[in-house]
């Protein structure tokens, strides 16, 4: 039997300051909010052995199974996210000994730091986008000021002690809101960026995952901060999965000109080791998604190098598992989208001199299956008018004729679609 043991349970940290969220996944869910107490007294342990964390671990090292904080990938299994995202499904039994439990191998860490975002797409919500609060009229979710710092100066401290001095790879992911809007960023990256380089860890990576949608000063400023530092190497992930206005439509607020305008800025930056493109796929963004791969590849090819794939740039797909706008709710023959997109990864991969390389870009094509398994899945008549309703919403909440950017829709909310 297969061991369901994840990786990110033991490497990663996911802190989501603004709702109070601590956990080990994007994916995982908490059973209780830490407190301010918490934090004093439980020290560096907060970061990795709070009791509700040391017995899911027990569930999945000892029971073999998924825990209650990883229902997401326990409904979708096998074709959840932790097919794709844990690294120890091929280690042997051994591997999995009681003692796992209590091991702390943190080398992750994605840090959100505010709900504080200048855009509304339509599989966000108002506890992460502080534009779609303000869309609906209530106020933003964040952590009170006395929190959000005892938290971050927690978090300082165990990093200075128990990652920094004993991890080869440390890597940082910072998420949003819209992490570039954020009044405590820059301090934040600088900081982590000294304990570091006291440490002398041998390799930290930083990287910010960003709508773009900000003024060319912000950019700039970020990139003086990272040729402060030439020992951090440097990744920025653009976030998008559409061209245009279907871009505009989707991630509403977003300016696709300003979008790429930084994003070209940010390409021609030696000091900057990877640009990535993160795409989140969704309901809107199956039918163009070859078109896409297509302005990925032009683009960066034309920059970056095709051989250079997966060193200075690069993609990583995500997928909506949640709400209106997941997957499932379009049909079947959306398959033929995706095997076209498809079929772009493999003529890129066929043209990659390094092998290893084309194996792993053609890791991307085995995503697109997962989601392609997923397709069908929630098209019951309750469920298809439920999306529908949410659609007809947005057009109210935000002025665009959904129905003529995406006109897949028909087909979408045709029951025998």
């Amino acid at each position: 039997m297969q061991k369901l043991a994840c990786s990110r349970f033991w490497t990663d940290i996911n802190l989501n300051i603004n709702k109070k969220e601590l956990v080990n996944c994007c994916k995982r869910t908490q059973k209780t909010t830490p407190t301010l107490e918490d934090i004093q007294t439980l020290g560096l342990d907060l970061w990795t052995a709070r009791p509700e964390v040391l017995e899911e671990k027990r569930q999945m090292v000892e029971d073999n199974v998924f825990p209650e904080g990883c229902k997401s990938c326990a409904r979708k299994h096998p074709h959840s996210q932790w097919n794709a995202w844990n690294l120890w499904k091929n280690n042997p039994k051994s591997f999995y000994a009681k003692s796992l439990i209590t091991e702390d191998k943190t080398n992750y860490i994605a840090i959100s730091l505010s709900s504080t975002c200048n855009q509304s797409c339509l599989y966000c919500n108002a506890e992460i986008s502080s534009m779609w609060a303000k869309k609906l009229g209530i106020e933003p979710i964040e952590a009170e000021p006395e929190y959000k710092q005892a938290i971050l100066d927690s978090l300082f401290k165990y990093i200075d002690k128990r990652v920094a001095p004993v991890q080869e790879h440390v890597k940082y992911n910072f998420l949003g809101g819209e992490t570039f809007l954020d009044y405590s960023f820059f301090d934040v990256i600088e900081t982590l960026s000294e304990i570091h380089t006291r440490h002398k860890t041998p390799r930290v990576t930083m990287e910010m995952i960003s709508n773009l949608n900000v003024k060319t000063v912000v950019v700039d400023k970020f990139l003086d901060v990272t040729r402060r530092y030439p020992n951090i190497d440097w990744i920025i992930s653009g976030s998008v999965e559409n061209l245009g206005k279907r871009a505009e439509s989707s991630r509403v607020e977003l300016d696709f000109n300003l979008f790429e305008e930084n994003l070209d800025k940010i390409i021609a930056q030696e000091n900057i080791r990877s640009v990535q493109i993160l795409p989140t796929m969704n309901l809107l963004s199956i039918v163009d998604h070859a078109d896409f791969l297509d302005w990925v590849f032009e683009k960066f090819s034309n920059t970056r190098g095709l051989q250079n794939i997966l060193k200075t740039w690069g993609m990583t797909i995500n997928s909506v598992t949640y709400g209106e706008l997941d997957v499932g709710h379009a049909p079947k023959s959306f398959s033929i989208y995706l095997d076209n997109a498809k079929e772009k990864i493999k003529e890129l991969s066929s043209r990659v001199e390094n092998q290893n390389t084309a194996k792993k870009i053609l890791m991307y094509a085995g995503h697109l299956d997962d989601i392609k398994n997923r397709l069908g899945t929630l098209r019951s008549p309750e469920m298809l008018a439920r999306s529908k309703k949410f659609m007809e919403k947005q057009i109210d909440l935000h002025g665009i004729d959904y129905w003529t950017v995406f006109p897949e829709l028909k087909v979408v909310y045709n029951e025998n679609g």
